[in-house]
């Protein structure tokens, strides 16, 4: 009897142990989720403004160039000048980038932290110490004297 409750003890200590890795799992998986979706953000960022950026200099550079090859005809550069508004067209991969932040910011700051509430109130409701008390009572009755 003693044995078959131990065995039942340990098979419950057991089942808790691989939920409560099973939580740890979730956990840690929700944790990276978190982590991946605001470098990407920061990827997005660097990698989206850098078209703009780009066609912006290419612009720059070809005022700076037709200005000190015309002298004092530089206004006739101006075209460059306005011709270079193209560049706001590259500007459209930043709009992803604002709504992937604007996604990242919803999930880490209304979506996290409830979650994380959550899998701490499943880690509680799951938390429970199994303590056995017994009392062993023998009780002898003789049938024949000893001899």
């Amino acid at each position: 009897m003693l044995a078959a409750i131990r065995r039942f003890a340990d098979d419950l200590r057991r089942a808790f142990k691989a939920l409560s890795r099973a939580v740890e799992e979730i956990v840690s998986m929700v944790s990276s989720l978190f982590s991946w979706l605001a470098s990407m953000v920061d990827v997005c960022n660097k990698n989206m403004g850098e078209p703009y950026r780009k066609c912006k200099k290419a612009f720059e550079d070809g005022y700076n160039d037709c200005s000190d090859a015309l002298g004092i005809f530089d206004f006739l550069c101006n075209i460059v000048s306005a011709v270079s508004q193209v560049c706001h067209l590259a500007r459209i991969g930043e709009l992803l980038c604002v709504i992937a932040g604007v996604v990242k910011d919803l999930v880490l700051e209304k979506i996290g932290p409830p979650l994380a509430s959550r899998i701490g109130d499943l880690q509680e409701m799951f938390y429970f110490k199994v303590s056995i008390d017994y009392h062993y009572h023998y009780n002898m009755n003789q049938s024949k004297p000893y001899r």
